[in-house]
């Protein structure tokens, strides 16, 4: 009787230690959260990688959309979450003004969150309507210093990366034009064909497709170089404005307190999703570029955004819908 009852303790044990094990191994998967809609570039690269880290690197992980408050509700929700790399954030444009258009949010970018991986870019287009007799981008500054305040030009919204682009332009420039914000691309895409709204700069995903169809006009690319499907399109400096670049740029962070080592580990699995061919050949498929490299580097770039785009935001006086 008593060589049962230490058959079925031990029994009971590896019954005990398997189930804490497999409750150990199922909580292993990282909820990647995406502050936009489904549908969104953001949630595109979400997917991507939730994709790649089943099939090994940590089975059980999740896309998690949180949409809204200017991306708000899922900045704080990583930020508050537990520091164990579980929880992943994909960052954009607005996680770099964040700190400066939302202050009541009590977020900062910087301090709250340690960076782990740039994951990839895409330029913007400035466009116009293909109505307009502007040519090159000379043209556009020279009729909007002859007549202040008589061009609008559209975004998706206050704040977004459209209009900061351009009041980083009009401050450059000199210029005074009036901005008309819609309530997403949509809106302002049908807007700057139909010329009313007549001048945007939009991500070159978007723009590109009008640009080639003839619905608009491009005067210059915000890249270093020329774009192979639009060759006689400028850049911003070919166009007589040098260091003007700005790029859509997508990255991932996680919690500040995350350890180190975990920080390394999902820069590394990162960059190994980044090298694949499949990927590759999305980003293309999409106009993006792709990235990578360390965190450190991310951090430094970051670093640049932060103060850059927050000092157009206080120079504008731009506020926050």
């Amino acid at each position: 009787m008593r060589k049962l009852f230490s058959i079925l303790a031990s029994a009971a044990l590896l019954v005990s230690f398997a189930t804490a094990n497999a409750q150990t191994t199922a909580g292993r998967g990282i909820r990647v959260v995406v502050p936009s809609l489904p549908g969104s570039f953001n949630d595109t690269v979400a997917r991507v990688l939730v994709q790649n880290f089943n099939e090994g690197f940590a089975p059980g992980s999740i896309t998690d959309n949180k949409p809204g408050a200017g991306t708000i509700i899922a900045t704080d929700f990583v930020a508050k979450s537990a520091p164990d790399g579980r929880t992943l954030l994909i960052v954009s444009f607005p996680f770099s003004v964040m700190s400066e258009l939302y202050p009541a949010a009590k977020i900062d970018v910087l301090r709250d969150f340690a960076p782990v991986s740039y994951i990839g870019f895409t330029p913007s287009l400035l466009i116009i309507n293909a109505a307009l007799p502007y040519r090159t981008v000379k043209d556009l500054v020279e009729a909007a210093k002859a007549k202040p305040d008589s061009i609008l030009y559209g975004s998706t919204s206050n704040g977004s990366s459209g209009h900061l682009i351009m009041e980083r332009f009009k401050a450059l420039t000199g210029t005074s034009l009036v901005h008309v914000p819609f309530k997403g691309s949509s809106e302002e895409m049908v807007a700057l064909i139909s010329g009313q709204v007549p001048v945007a700069f939009v991500n070159l995903t978007e723009g590109l497709p009008l640009v080639t169809s003839g619905r608009v006009r491009a005067l210059g690319i915000t890249a270093a170089k020329r774009h192979e499907g639009i060759p006689e399109v400028q850049t911003m400096a070919e166009g007589g404005f040098p260091g003007f670049e700005a790029n859509i740029w997508f990255g991932a962070v996680v919690p500040a307190a995350v350890p180190k080592e975990t920080i390394v580990r999902l820069n590394a699995e990162i960059n190994r999703i980044l090298a694949t061919s499949d990927v590759q050949k999305l980003f293309r498929s999409r106009e993006a570029q792709i990235a990578g490299g360390t965190p450190e580097a991310f951090g430094d770039y970051l670093r640049s955004l932060v103060s850059g785009w927050s000092k157009v935001v206080r120079d504008s006086k731009i506020k926050a819908e």
